[in-house]
């Protein structure tokens, strides 16, 4: 279901409103994948090969269907190329230190996430999302992280509904801790 809106129409001293309110369903079925391509790739040079093989990865480990969406943040422009091999993802820029984090954090704080999905995957260890990862859990999203085990932020592993460690570091992924 991609998109579902009751339209109501009523009438109030003469005059009709029209009020558009999201089904339920809206985003029932939709996850939002929201992914620091170059810490999930392990380094801040990024090549069409190690996008694809990390992209392959957690379109794998999580079955991405067709109702999901996903967000990849750069840092550098030299890196917007090779993460554009990842056909249909949106891609956000944010120069300099800690770029691709800033460029990821606006989109949690001011596209509505919790209004639009079910739940979001952030690929990422960093602690600077802890805040927005709390409030989205707040207003019941569900979240996971998925990070490699020794770039996770401990704050971030506490706010996060699952957290799942990355098989690149691991031969086993660590069994999820529902919250």
């Amino acid at each position: 279901i991609k998109s579902i809106l009751l339209v109501l129409n009523y009438q109030k001293k003469g005059t009709i409103m029209n009020h558009i309110k999201q089904n339920d369903l809206l985003h029932s079925n939709r996850r939002l994948f929201v992914i620091d391509i170059e810490n999930a790739v392990g380094n801040g040079k990024l090549t069409p090969e190690s996008v694809a093989a990390e992209v392959r990865r957690i379109q794998e480990f999580y079955s991405f269907d067709d109702n999901d969406m996903a967000v990849l943040g750069v840092s550098h422009s030299a890196n917007v190329f090779p993460a554009a091999e990842r056909a249909g993802a949106r891609i956000v820029l944010g120069k300099g230190e800690n770029g691709a984090d800033i460029a990821l954090k606006k989109v949690l704080n001011e596209e509505r996430l919790d209004e639009r999905f079910q739940e979001l995957i952030l690929v990422s260890g960093d602690g600077i999302f802890t805040d927005d990862v709390e409030k989205l859990r707040a207003a019941g999203t569900k979240v996971t992280v998925d990070s490699r085990k020794r770039s996770l932020s401990r704050l971030l592993e506490v706010a996060a509904t699952i957290v799942f460690f990355s098989v690149k570091e691991q031969k086993h992924c660590a069994l999820p801790v529902e919250k």
